[in-house]
């Protein structure tokens, strides 16, 4: 069934899309009084590549000694001169204890092969960046009415010189039959009430296809907003896994998250089309679909908002390594990346605030102006 939210609806309800409040992380334990931080969340089980663990009191002391670790299990590991190294692939799960304190449990993923290191940064002093909007398209081969909402993007893109301005996800979750379909409840996280949807930089929802000069007003508001930070990315592939180290830069001192999806273009699946926009519209290919999402790596508690990289001071990083696993199906020449960071705004919520489109075979340095 067609349905259509009103744009002036979408805007006022703009607070109850992606942009989701903190989650805690689920614990053995109750953390209280410190926190466990490491240098690397992902390295080679060759007992030599180490992550550097650091334990920090809540009034920022960094402790050296007196700390116990344990495993997921409760089991104690011993941890020399706070350097983690396994020998086995796998994922650890750690959570330290200092004097009556425990820490939350992070998360470190070993793995048979080298990891990339950062991207390296052309202009190490430079935090002017560039910006782009991240839309998240829901549709599906089955969605009659979709491809209005191409239709829209596209007059959109092309009356308000926006092309070059956005990057792209199409999550294609409206039937299971789709070449391109993706199973998760992305969708109702991200506030959609029907289908076509689109959600842009997880902050405000449009669903009226048939009222361009508004996609363009909401789409150049959030192109206009100075970006607090950049994202660099260094790509391997290994076997069915592609491993991508992700540096974010702030320009702004704040809080920041950051995600990681991977897609694919050109894939083959015949539209559904209720208006007769395929036959209307020469110009595109409807039943050819890009940007389609083969993996959201993203989740936080309920939200899609990323993984937590606490406060980056101006002019600092923060990195991330993403490990997305490919399927044989798949075909990886096609297949590109959006990461987005996203930043805590004053009501304590996040919302993207940039994004880049990543090779999967090379790697994206910081984009400035």
């Amino acid at each position: 069934m067609k349905k259509i939210l009103s744009f002036a609806s979408l805007l006022a309800a703009a607070v109850m899309l992606i942009s989701c409040e903190e989650t805690k992380p689920d614990n053995t334990v109750t953390a209280t009084g410190i926190t466990l931080k490491c240098d690397k969340d992902v390295i080679k089980c060759d007992g030599t590549d180490a992550s550097t663990l650091t334990v920090v009191t809540d009034d920022g002391t960094v402790v050296k000694e007196g700390v116990t670790f344990f495993d997921g299990d409760m089991n104690e590991i011993i941890v020399p001169d706070f350097k983690f190294t396994a020998t086995e692939e796998g994922t650890y799960k750690l959570w330290a204890a200092y004097k009556t304190f425990n820490s939350q449990q992070i998360t470190i993923q070993a793995v048979n092969a080298d990891v990339p290191g950062v991207a390296a940064d052309p202009q190490p002093s430079n935090t002017s960046f560039a910006k782009k909007v991240f839309l998240t398209q829901f549709t599906g081969t089955g969605c009659g009415y979709c491809p209005l909402m191409v239709q829209a993007m596209n007059t959109a893109f092309d009356k308000g010189d926006l092309r070059n301005d956005v990057v792209i996800a199409a999550c294609h979750s409206y039937n299971n039959n789709d070449p391109a379909y993706i199973a998760n409840p992305a969708a109702g996280a991200f506030g959609g009430q029907g289908y076509p949807y689109l959600a842009v930089d997880m902050a405000i929802g449009y669903a009226d296809y048939t009222k361009v000069d508004n996609l363009i007003e909401v789409i150049s508001k959030r192109y206009a907003e100075t970006p607090k930070a950049g994202i660099s990315a260094n790509p391997k592939m290994h076997d069915d896994q592609l491993i991508v180290r992700v540096s974010v830069k702030a320009a702004e001192s704040g809080e920041y998250t950051v995600g990681a999806w991977l897609l694919e273009d050109d894939i083959y699946g015949q539209q559904s089309d209720y208006a007769g926009i395929k036959n209307a519209d020469k110009e595109h290919d409807y039943d050819t679909h890009n940007n389609c999402v083969r993996v959201a790596d993203s989740k936080n508690g309920n939200s899609w908002i990323g993984y937590e990289l606490g406060r980056i001071e101006a002019g600092k990083t923060a990195e991330k390594t993403f490990l997305l696993k490919t399927k044989k199906a798949w075909k990886v020449e096609n297949m590109h990346m959006a990461i987005f960071v996203c930043a805590k705004n004053a009501d304590g919520k996040y919302s993207v605030n940039n994004v880049v489109d990543c090779a999967v075979d090379a790697p994206t340095p910081f984009d400035y102006k």
